[in-house]
């Protein structure tokens, strides 16, 4: 590889992205960091052209506020993208999956729903007000995976509290309406010889030379 062709895999590596193929990786914790790099990635496919983009997701969640960026910037996205998890996709990365504008999973793809978690410090008042936007934010999420999913938003509240953390595997989020469809592994069939054997030629060696005994 060149220096140039270095530095451009380089530079895909450290942003999530393919190009070429139009196939952004988020992977890891939603955080500002890798938000604001799977925005900018999905800014700049779109640039290029409106072909659809893929958006691969194993995440354990992460931060609300960068969830809800992602969330806009996939919904209006002038290309369509499709979402398919793989691994886990848990917390706030179930929304990420749940609206793309075609939505997978692989066949052993598990994923999480619980409450928002917080941490509030400060004057009474202060912790009042934390508490209330973190609310806000639980409604409008649960609202949100409504319009993605066959349940509503009163289920997935109902739900949170009685059991805490819902375990998903790949059927169930199917079951659900989380995604259209589990992309399972195709059946491995065992590569054939396809080379035609060569007929083995008959090697007909001299006759040996018997020497006479010495008088």
């Amino acid at each position: 590889l060149s220096v140039m062709d270095l530095t451009n895999f380089t530079s895909l590596v450290d942003n999530h992205t393919d190009i070429e193929r139009r196939q952004i990786y988020l992977f890891g914790d939603i955080n500002d960091d890798i938000t604001h790099k799977i925005i900018k990635a999905i800014h700049l496919l779109n640039s290029v052209s409106s072909d659809p983009i893929i958006l691969w997701i194993k995440s354990p969640g992460g931060d609300v506020d960068s969830m809800f960026a992602l969330y806009d910037c996939i919904v209006n996205s002038r290309s369509p993208i499709s979402t398919l998890g793989t691994g886990e996709v848990c917390s706030a990365a179930l929304l990420i999956l749940a609206c793309g504008h075609s939505r997978a999973v692989t066949e052993n793809c598990w994923s999480m729903h619980h409450q928002i978690s917080y941490t509030a410090e400060g004057t009474e008042r202060a912790v009042e007000t934390e508490v209330s936007a973190t609310k806000l934010q639980a409604s409008l999420r649960y609202r949100l995976l409504a319009t993605h999913s066959k349940k509503k938003a009163s289920w997935w509240e109902q739900k949170t509290k009685e059991v805490g953390d819902i375990w998903m595997n790949a059927e169930r989020m199917l079951e659900i309406g989380i995604v259209d469809m589990i992309m399972k592994n195709p059946k491995v069939t065992p590569l054939r010889n396809t080379r035609k054997k060569l007929p083995q030629k008959k090697v007909i060696l001299p006759p040996k030379k018997v020497e006479p005994d010495a008088p």
